[in-house]
């Protein structure tokens, strides 16, 4: 009940509790919206904008039912690096493809309910220049990632995103991608691994579900120094 009414005013542990990401979408580009589906019943809400400049909330009636929250922002305004930021971020299953707000620093560690990751996309047309690093914490519902064609992911201070505490995941892709490595959790459920062959070294240990394993641009002739298969 707590929850529900720092939801619907905004204030107490719902501020504290937030995902947040920096939004890159040029003049004339369409703004994205974004599409939320809450883990329980709350108001969901997310400030556009850097100073949190608009605020926009609406009330999920039912659990899992997904909620529109539209961007604010119009076709010729300039929203190159402005603060996003979505609250009550505990009590969300997902947040949608965010993809389409070129995201650079993307910050779920206090989204311990997530299922879903999307900041990239597979289109040919997509590109992401500016998220170098990317930080999932300890999110053990998390199920997919997807990162795709974010060009320069793995050239910031960590080459080799960390998701060894994500137990269930299912499905990951890289491809389009710069980053050395992947640290992947010993034992789970991955299913479909998708890499840049940009890599250099790769850990496989105890997933006895993966069928789909696809090294971008190396399918025939690995170069990558170090590949261990252990229980793969």
């Amino acid at each position: 009940r707590f929850k529900y009414i720092d939801s619907k005013y905004n204030g107490g542990e719902a501020v504290k509790d937030f995902i947040q990401f920096r939004a890159y979408v040029d003049i004339g580009q369409e703004k994205p919206d974004l599409t939320i589906i809450p883990y329980a019943n709350i108001y969901a809400t997310a400030s556009f904008g850097n100073g949190a400049k608009y605020t926009v909330s609406q009330r999920v009636k039912n659990r899992n039912e997904a909620i529109t929250l539209k961007n604010p922002f119009g076709l010729m305004d300039d929203e190159n690096d402005q603060e996003t930021y979505i609250y009550s971020a505990s009590q969300l299953k997902s947040i949608g493809d965010i993809s389409g707000f070129h995201p650079d620093t993307v910050k779920i560690g206090n989204a311990i309910k997530l299922q879903e990751l999307k900041v990239g996309d597979k289109a040919e047309t997509y590109s992401n220049p500016y998220l170098k690093e990317l930080t999932v914490g300890g999110n053990t519902l998390l199920k997919s990632i997807d990162a795709r064609n974010c060009v320069n992911l793995g050239t910031g201070v960590t080459s080799a995103p960390d998701l060894s505490q994500c137990i269930n995941l299912e499905e990951i892709y890289f491809t389009g991608t710069k980053i050395k490595g992947v640290i992947l959790p010993d034992g789970g459920n991955i299913k479909k691994l998708h890499l840049p062959g940009t890599l250099t070294s790769l850990i496989i240990k105890n997933q006895p579900l993966l069928t789909e394993l696809n090294i971008e641009g190396n399918n025939t002739s690995l170069d990558v120094p170090v590949i261990n298969l252990d229980g793969y």
